[in-house]
């Protein structure tokens, strides 16, 4: 009868999420290679831009989540979005603007990197991320953990096939 009132609780109420453990674990794999930019991240001092190798180098994680899109939860490997805004010098942002091939532009605010494990993924399933299956870039949030991180209103930030960073100030 406990089971019957849970599933309908939940029925009632479908942000609510059971919290898991999602594990980031450092991890150690042949470099992607490759000379070709991938990301440029607006700095103070001008635009960085990045390689496979290069953003890999800040020290590679894994994270297995699941994710809106069935289809693709799984194991993801890359970089924490908090090195990656460190390594450019702008993890002072109020907010980070990531922006897509399509030109889609979703803004993550500095509490998402500094309280959750936010990543950019390089790659699902220890293989590299095509154009098409939503590569070379995405952002990956540890959303198995529940609450405010599994609610759907986060989806919008699951940015992919991310092509730029762009930092936001606040105005003196």
């Amino acid at each position: 009868m406990r089971v019957v009132w849970l599933l309908m609780i939940l029925a009632l109420f479908p942000g609510l999420s059971i919290a898991k453990e999602v594990k980031l674990t450092d991890i150690s794999l042949a470099p992607l290679t490759g000379s070709k930019v991938i990301l440029r991240v607006t700095t103070p001092s001008g635009e960085r831009t990045y390689t496979h190798a290069q953003l890999e180098a800040l020290g590679l994680k894994k994270m297995s989540t699941t994710t809106y899109w069935p289809e693709d939860s799984g194991e993801f490997d890359g970089v924490l979005l908090q090195d990656l805004l460190r390594d450019a010098g702008i993890e002072d942002a109020v907010e980070v603007e990531i922006t897509a091939l399509d030109n889609y532009m979703a803004i993550i605010p500095q509490y998402d990197w500094r309280n959750w494990d936010v990543m950019l993924a390089t790659r699902y399933e220890q293989k590299m991320m095509p154009i098409r299956n939503k590569g070379p870039l995405r952002i990956i949030y540890p959303k198995d953990r529940g609450g405010k991180i599994a609610d759907s209103s986060m989806r919008l930030r699951w940015v992919w096939a991310i092509q730029s960073i762009d930092p936001v100030y606040l105005k003196n």
